[in-house]
């Protein structure tokens, strides 16, 4: 039986990395005659499941999760006054989406794990920063659990674990991506490093305006009485001026 492996050459007539596809022919090939058939082995329902994990996780991770992140942090004030469930639209969206998330990308690690019969030492990279991201991932549901109320004394420092975990979550998956589309579609890693550098950027963006508008607006309290159209100035202290 003779193994073939399929893919392209780099610059210089360097052989590149061979494609996923495992061939073999059927019986003896006589290299001399050429004779004989060239079949899929089992290792094709192989790659079928590292496609269906590749997938799941991009789907989870930059699909739902990005969007979730983003309905979190920026678009509170814009659906303060639309109500899902009775609640402002922002929450049960997010919840829904990194829900939606966590679920998928363990169905996704399920996949890879009976492919690979358990955990492989090939795993490399790719696989420790994947783990790593999904430990944090599950850690999030449980957390939120245990939220306590938005006016309790210790909420912020419940706000800062669950902000954090999520985005070193979202980082680490992210590059976990790039990393297995480098290693195996090498013509299209850059599209998804493209994507986390725009998203990281317009994140870093939309902060800095938050907190600039939160600062101006910090900075005095303006109340407008109803009756003659002046205007009262209230700084921090309290004191009208």
């Amino acid at each position: 039986m003779m193994v073939v492996a399929f893919g392209k050459s780099g610059s210089g007539n360097r052989i590149s990395r061979h494609g996923l596809g495992d061939y073999a022919t059927t019986a003896a090939f006589d290299l001399l005659k050429a004779s004989g058939e060239i079949i899929t082995t089992t290792g094709r329902m192989l790659q079928d499941k590292e496609v269906a994990h590749g997938i799941l996780m991009v789907v989870a991770w930059i699909i739902c999760s990005t969007i979730g992140i983003f309905m979190a942090r920026y678009m509170k004030q814009a659906t303060k006054e639309k109500k899902i469930t009775g609640k402002p639209a922002w929450f049960p969206l997010h919840q829904g989406l990194m829900m939606s998330c966590v679920v998928i990308f363990f169905i996704a690690f399920i996949v890879i794990l009976v492919e690979k019969q358990g955990w492989a030492e090939s795993a490399g990279t790719h696989g420790i920063l994947g783990l790593i991201a999904i430990i944090l991932g599950l850690i999030q549901p449980l957390m939120a659990m245990v939220r306590p109320a938005p006016d309790a004394d210790r909420r912020f420092i419940f706000n800062w674990f669950h902000r954090s975990f999520g985005m070193i979550a979202w980082l680490l998956a992210g590059l976990s991506i790039i990393y297995a589309f480098y290693e195996h579609l090498q013509e299209s890693y850059t599209e998804m490093l493209v994507f986390m550098i725009v998203v990281v950027v317009l994140f870093i963006l939309l902060d800095i305006v938050i907190c600039a508008s939160s600062k101006n607006s910090a900075s005095a309290d303006v109340a407008y009485s109803g009756t003659n159209n002046m205007v009262d100035v209230k700084p921090r202290g309290g004191h009208s001026i």
